[in-house]
């Protein structure tokens, strides 16, 4: 929509000289800050807005050859509907072969508009939500996550396109249960590079591996050797660094084992 009229509350007074007006916009309180064009005024009338926008007012005085600027104001673009996730309160799934899976609903019925949108995780500890590339209503979360990702938080980003710009669903957090079995797997060396070699160690002879990304990607790992207890796995060499799943199965146990893994 169109903002109101914004209006210099009060003058500006120098002991002689005059003063320029100039008004600026920005995407963020913290700039970076842009001037409009022709809006030299104290009083600025701002066009449609379709995103979170700022502004603000430079003072330029030709007397001290100095600048000011006024505090910025902003206009909010907020949906009047964003749906929900159902169940809100979370829930617990088994991290090897749930039975039943664990399903989040996300539920937009409620609103007149209805906006693309797209699942995002988060895992513990980290600021950062990840796009997960599913847009259904229903999801199944995957089974795979660890016993130091006791939870992980789950969310929607809904987009306006009417507006442009983005909301969220609340956000649900789901813990988990059963997540590893106590016999020991070792996997070295951790942090390993992209494209190197790591051991996988058992209690017995591991016949099947699985390299995935933290959000199920399958990715092609390669069996260099493997005996007894021991194998060594050579890791792709196209691999983006960060944080990767090992799924490992002896036949009678199963371990998924976090790598981190650094560009070469």
């Amino acid at each position: 929509g169109v903002p109101n009229k914004l209006v210099l509350a009060a003058g500006c007074h120098y002991a002689s000289g005059s003063v320029i007006y100039q008004w600026q916009t920005a995407n963020s309180a913290n700039g970076p800050w842009t001037d409009i064009a022709g809006a030299k005024g104290p009083e600025y009338q701002p066009g449609k807005v379709s995103q979170n926008t700022y502004f603000r007012l430079e003072v330029f005085s030709r007397t001290c050859n100095t600048a000011v600027y006024t505090n910025s104001v902003s206009v909010m673009i907020e949906m009047s509907c964003i749906g929900r996730i159902i169940p809100a309160s979370g829930g617990f799934t088994n991290c090897f072969d749930p039975n039943p899976p664990f399903f989040l609903q996300y539920n937009n019925d409620d609103c007149k508009d209805k906006f693309p949108f797209e699942w995002q995780y988060r895992l513990i500890g980290s600021p950062f939500w990840e796009n997960t590339g599913k847009h259904s209503f229903s999801i199944s979360i995957p089974p795979f996550y660890l016993p130091d990702d006791p939870y992980i938080d789950w969310r929607v980003k809904i987009n306006n396109t009417k507006c442009k710009t983005e909301a969220f669903s609340n956000s649900v957090r789901i813990s988990y249960i059963y997540c590893g079995p106590r016999e020991s797997a070792t996997v070295y060396p951790n942090p390993a590079v992209a494209g190197g070699i790591v051991m996988v160690k058992t209690s017995d002879s591991p016949h099947e591996f699985m390299l995935t990304s933290i959000d199920g990607k399958r990715l092609n790992a390669k069996v260099v050797s493997s005996g007894r207890g021991a194998a060594r796995i050579q890791l792709p060499d196209m691999m983006a660094q960060g944080i990767y799943l090992l799924h490992i199965n002896n036949g009678q146990t199963k371990w998924v084992k976090k790598i981190m893994v650094t560009s070469k």
